[in-house]
């Protein structure tokens, strides 16, 4: 298949952008931290992650989780909203 024949021909005439490199910012859009966390609790979060089965999918909406976030906030679980990225948020 060869795409000139069947991607818009504007496409290619568009020219492409160099995001400014931004120090000491907190990049959301690219889920970027200029910021480490300290070791105990990275040591903490990677033991956790050592008991969680990753060739799994997590449950759907994340009951669990909002469960626990509500309890923590002080919220009812239907406020809190959670999801694999923003496209499945949308």
């Amino acid at each position: 298949m060869i795409l000139q024949k069947i991607v818009n021909k504007e496409i290619y005439q568009q020219n492409g952008y160099v995001a400014p490199e931004l120090t000491g910012s907190i990049k959301m859009d690219a889920n970027e931290n200029p910021l480490s966390l300290k070791e105990p609790l990275k040591k903490k979060l990677f033991d956790q992650m050592y008991k969680v089965e990753l060739n799994r999918y997590p449950q759907a909406g994340a009951p669990d989780l909002r469960e626990r976030f509500a309890r923590y906030y002080g919220v009812d679980k239907e406020m809190i909203m959670l999801g694999n990225g923003s496209d499945e948020l949308i």
